[in-house]
C-alpha cells in the first residue's frame, strides 16, 4: 500500500482514525481505498471539487454523491464536510483516504499481500501461501492474486515490506548474476 507524502493528509487521516477507528470495519477501509484509486484515476473530479469557482454547496453535493456511490462509512462524509468547511484541503482527499487505510491496517496488524504465480492458483494454494506469510510476518493477511507469466514457473509473494520468491525467473536472475560476477 502506498502512503502519501503530504504531512497535512497524514494529520487528517490520523485525526479521523483516532476518532472513528472503533466503528470502522475492514470493508469500510477497502471501500475508501477503492474511492482513493478512483479519484486518482479521475482527476477531473478532484479538479471540480477543488475549483475556486464552484460553490461550497455544490462541493457538498459532489462529496455526498461520492460517499453514496462508494457506500462509504457515514462518519467519513461528516469528516469530509467538516474538511470542506474549515479549509480547502479537500483537494487532499485521495491521499487522506489512502492514509486512513494505511493507518487502519497498521493499527490492526493487517498486511496486504500480492501473490503472483505463473499459472492461476486454486483457493487451497492461496490459503497455504497466506498462512506461510502470516507466520513469517506475524500479521493478518489480505491476499490478492495475479498471474505473471514472466515468472516462467513458481510464485512471488510481495507486500510493501516483504518479498519472497521461488520461481524459474529468480533462479535465472541468480545464475546471470553469478556469471556476471565470476566472469
Amino acid at each position: 500500500m502506498v502512503v502519501s507524502q503530504s504531512l497535512s493528509s497524514k494529520k487528517y487521516a490520523t485525526a479521523f482514525v483516532n476518532v472513528y477507528q472503533d466503528s470502522l470495519t475492514l470493508e469500510d477501509v477497502q471501500v475508501m481505498m477503492k474511492a482513493s484509486v478512483f479519484l486518482q484515476r479521475h482527476q477531473s473530479i478532484m479538479l471540480l471539487i477543488c475549483s475556486a469557482g464552484l460553490k461550497k454547496q455544490d462541493k457538498f453535493k459532489i462529496i455526498a454523491m461520492l460517499c453514496k456511490h462508494f457506500n462509504m462509512h457515514e462518519s467519513l462524509e461528516k469528516f469530509l464536510e467538516l474538511l470542506l468547511k474549515k479549509k480547502n484541503d479537500i483537494c487532499l482527499l485521495p491521499e487522506i483516504l489512502q492514509d486512513i487505510c494505511y493507518l487502519y491496517k497498521k493499527r490492526n496488524n493487517i498486511l496486504d499481500l500480492q501473490i503472483k504465480s505463473a499459472e492461476p492458483l486454486d483457493q487451497e494454494s492461496v490459503e497455504v501461501f497466506k498462512k506461510f506469510f502470516a507466520q513469517q510476518s506475524q500479521k493478518d493477511i489480505i491476499a490478492t492474486t495475479q498471474t505473471d507469466t514472466s515468472l516462467i514457473a513458481g510464485v512471488r509473494l510481495q507486500s510493501t515490506t516483504f518479498l519472497w520468491e521461488y520461481s524459474v525467473a529468480s533462479r535465472l536472475r541468480a545464475l546471470r548474476q553469478k556469471f556476471f560476477i565470476e566472469g
